[in-house]
């Protein structure tokens, strides 16, 4: 059995529409990227406002500064200092703020792919 090729004319319309595919779907996740990338900011903001509000309304702030005011002292005790600033850390704010950084690169990632493929052609039709 022998392979016919396709005409040229035939080549090209399929490659363009494989092209015009790409395209619209690359379009598409950099649409959705933008919005996740807006609300994931929106969301950085108000975690690291509550980090910081948690940081305050814990001891996590006058034990750090008590390292700093007194070093003789933290340093003599500084098991207890390190143990008092373990408990008072803030944990659910903190993983709240990393979680959040992490899903506004994440988002910053997947659109700058997205927009290089919706730029750079696949196929030299």
């Amino acid at each position: 059995m022998e392979m016919q090729k396709p005409s040229q004319h035939l080549r090209a319309s399929i490659l363009s529409s494989i092209k015009a595919g790409e395209y619209r779907r690359a379009r598409r996740y950099v649409a959705i990227s933008v919005v996740t990338l807006l609300t994931s900011a929106v969301g950085l903001i108000f975690a690291i406002r509550y980090l910081f509000e948690a940081f305050y309304a814990s001891e996590f702030y006058s034990y750090a500064t008590l390292i700093f005011s007194d070093p003789d002292v933290a340093l003599s005790f500084w098991n207890y200092v390190a143990l008092s600033l373990a408990e008072s850390l803030p944990v659910v704010a903190v993983l709240a703020a990393l979680t959040s950084v992490l899903v506004v690169l994440a988002s910053l990632y997947v659109m700058s792919k997205n927009i290089k493929m919706a730029l750079t052609p696949s196929f030299g039709i």
